[in-house]
């Protein structure tokens, strides 16, 4: 494979955007902590923790792409099921989920006193 066509690859596959934006977005998170970090009198290894969860993340990022799939899964097929749901059934699955739990039970959050 020859560098221009790996080149023409990563952009066609959006990962030389995703890079630039979570580097953008790594380095002013960085700054807003730091400062934060400063003026709180917060101990200096949060900044430090901030830093390399951002380092961490970077690989991670690269290589789920910017749609949230992994950048060497190509087969369509695979990926189908998971778009078969419109976003107002799974609004509705939720809706569901929350009226079957116990948090949004009606006699959780309604206690009498006795």
């Amino acid at each position: 494979m020859s560098e221009t066509s790996f080149l023409q690859e990563l952009r066609k596959r959006k990962v030389v955007q995703v890079a630039a934006i979570y580097g953008v977005v790594a380095w002013g998170a960085t700054e807003i902590i730091v400062t934060v970090v400063d003026q709180l009198f917060l101990p200096q290894w949060v900044s430090t923790l901030a830093v390399i969860g951002f380092v961490v993340g970077f690989p991670v990022a690269i290589f789920f792409g910017p749609d949230g799939q992994l950048i060497g899964a190509t087969n369509e097929a695979e990926l189908e099921p998971a778009r078969r749901y419109s976003s107002r059934q799974i609004l509705m699955f939720l809706e569901d989920i929350a009226e079957r739990s116990l948090i949004a039970s009606p006699d959780f959050v309604h206690t009498t006193k006795d």
